[in-house]
Protein backbone atom coordinates (compact mmCIF):
# COMPACT_ATOMS: atom_id res chain seq x y z
CA UNK A 1 0.00 0.00 0.00
CA UNK A 2 1.34 3.44 -0.94
CA UNK A 3 2.16 6.02 1.73
CA UNK A 4 -0.52 8.47 0.50
CA UNK A 5 -3.22 5.76 0.53
CA UNK A 6 -2.29 4.75 4.06
CA UNK A 7 -2.41 8.37 5.25
CA UNK A 8 -5.85 8.96 3.71
CA UNK A 9 -7.17 5.92 5.57
CA UNK A 10 -6.13 7.40 8.93
CA UNK A 11 -7.43 10.92 8.18
CA UNK A 12 -10.83 10.43 9.82
CA UNK A 13 -11.27 13.82 11.54
CA UNK A 14 -12.66 16.95 9.89
CA UNK A 15 -11.20 20.42 10.45
CA UNK A 16 -11.63 23.84 8.89
CA UNK A 17 -8.65 25.08 6.86
CA UNK A 18 -8.20 28.78 6.03
CA UNK A 19 -5.35 29.33 3.59
CA UNK A 20 -3.26 32.48 4.08
CA UNK A 21 -3.09 34.97 1.21
CA UNK A 22 -0.48 37.36 2.53
CA UNK A 23 1.26 39.22 3.71
CA UNK A 24 0.30 42.18 1.52
CA UNK A 25 2.39 45.34 1.02
CA UNK A 26 1.44 46.54 4.54
CA UNK A 27 2.33 43.23 6.18
CA UNK A 28 -1.28 42.16 6.73
CA UNK A 29 -2.08 38.47 6.30
CA UNK A 30 -5.46 37.71 4.71
CA UNK A 31 -7.28 34.39 4.45
CA UNK A 32 -9.30 32.58 1.80
CA UNK A 33 -12.77 31.33 2.72
CA UNK A 34 -12.64 28.28 5.02
CA UNK A 35 -12.84 24.76 3.61
CA UNK A 36 -13.36 21.43 5.37
CA UNK A 37 -10.60 18.84 5.03
CA UNK A 38 -9.93 15.39 6.49
CA UNK A 39 -6.94 15.11 8.83
CA UNK A 40 -5.49 13.14 11.71
CA UNK A 41 -4.91 15.31 14.81
CA UNK A 42 -2.71 14.27 17.70
CA UNK A 43 -2.12 16.15 20.90
CA UNK A 44 1.62 16.21 21.47
CA UNK A 45 3.91 18.85 22.92
CA UNK A 46 6.90 19.44 20.68
CA UNK A 47 9.45 22.22 20.20
CA UNK A 48 9.37 23.58 16.63
CA UNK A 49 10.79 26.63 14.84
CA UNK A 50 8.41 29.28 13.54
CA UNK A 51 8.90 31.35 10.36
CA UNK A 52 11.18 33.81 12.21
CA UNK A 53 13.40 31.01 13.56
CA UNK A 54 12.11 31.21 17.14
CA UNK A 55 11.68 27.98 19.10
CA UNK A 56 8.06 27.63 20.23
CA UNK A 57 5.94 24.86 21.74
CA UNK A 58 3.41 23.13 19.51
CA UNK A 59 0.55 21.42 21.31
CA UNK A 60 -1.05 19.69 18.32
CA UNK A 61 0.29 17.88 15.27
CA UNK A 62 -1.99 17.59 12.22
CA UNK A 63 -1.36 15.05 9.45
CA UNK A 64 -3.05 15.62 6.08
CA UNK A 65 -3.07 14.52 2.47
CA UNK A 66 -3.97 18.15 1.60
CA UNK A 67 -1.13 20.67 1.54
CA UNK A 68 -0.95 22.90 4.62
CA UNK A 69 1.44 25.86 4.86
CA UNK A 70 2.78 27.96 7.73
CA UNK A 71 0.43 30.87 8.56
CA UNK A 72 -2.64 28.94 7.37
CA UNK A 73 -5.28 28.46 10.06
CA UNK A 74 -6.77 25.16 11.21
CA UNK A 75 -9.96 25.55 13.25
CA UNK A 76 -8.98 29.21 13.75
CA UNK A 77 -5.49 28.43 15.10
CA UNK A 78 -2.44 29.63 13.13
CA UNK A 79 -0.08 26.95 11.81
CA UNK A 80 3.39 27.45 13.33
CA UNK A 81 5.41 25.22 11.02
CA UNK A 82 4.93 22.48 8.44
CA UNK A 83 6.80 19.66 6.78
CA UNK A 84 6.12 17.31 3.91
CA UNK A 85 6.42 13.54 3.79
CA UNK A 86 8.35 12.14 0.85
CA UNK A 87 7.60 8.57 -0.19
CA UNK A 88 10.20 6.08 -1.36
CA UNK A 89 9.35 6.94 -4.97
CA UNK A 90 10.26 10.61 -4.36
CA UNK A 91 6.73 12.02 -4.42
CA UNK A 92 5.07 14.00 -1.64
CA UNK A 93 2.53 11.75 0.05
CA UNK A 94 1.36 14.05 2.86
CA UNK A 95 1.95 17.03 5.12
CA UNK A 96 2.55 17.50 8.82
CA UNK A 97 1.50 20.78 10.47
CA UNK A 98 2.24 22.02 13.97
CA UNK A 99 -0.25 24.20 15.86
Amino acid sequence: MRCADRLKRYCNQTVTLERSTGPDEWGTVGYEPPESIKVRKQGSRKLVRDAEGNTVVSGTTVFSSVEIRAQDKINGVAVISTGDWIGLDGTVCGWEAYL
